[in-house]
């Protein structure tokens, strides 16, 4: 797995965890983050949580309370998953895009996304 790992008692770990908007979120502790650069990453990483019988949370790019939770893998999809492709009228987009990276994605092709 190409992917970056962070586990309980790693810096990297906290500071992770201390960066999640939510309050409630940022004070769980999963069993482990892994932050996917690639697709092949993500499934990677969900088969490592199926071998250890973990459940597995998302953070992407907003504030669910849901995006950590305890004794779960974390998927970090904020740290490496950002693309953003403009391709006519359509958009496709990572899964840790955040709104305020699609609108100043959008801006510039004259579109938007009500917020």
């Amino acid at each position: 797995m190409a992917s970056l790992t962070l586990n309980p008692g790693d810096g990297t770990y906290e500071d992770r965890l201390s960066g999640v908007f939510n309050a409630t979120a940022s004070a769980s502790q999963p069993s482990l983050i892994v932050q996917p650069s690639h697709d092949d990453d993500v499934s990677a990483a969900l088969g490592l949580a199926l071998q250890n019988g973990l459940s597995v949370s998302v953070y992407g790019g907003g504030a669910s309370c849901f995006c950590a939770q305890d004794d779960q893998l974390m998927l970090d999809l904020s740290a490496a998953m950002k693309g953003i492709f403009v391709e006519g009228n359509r958009v496709r987009l990572q899964g840790g895009v955040s709104m305020g990276m699609l609108l100043s994605s959008l801006a510039p092709h004259g579109r938007m996304v009500p917020v």
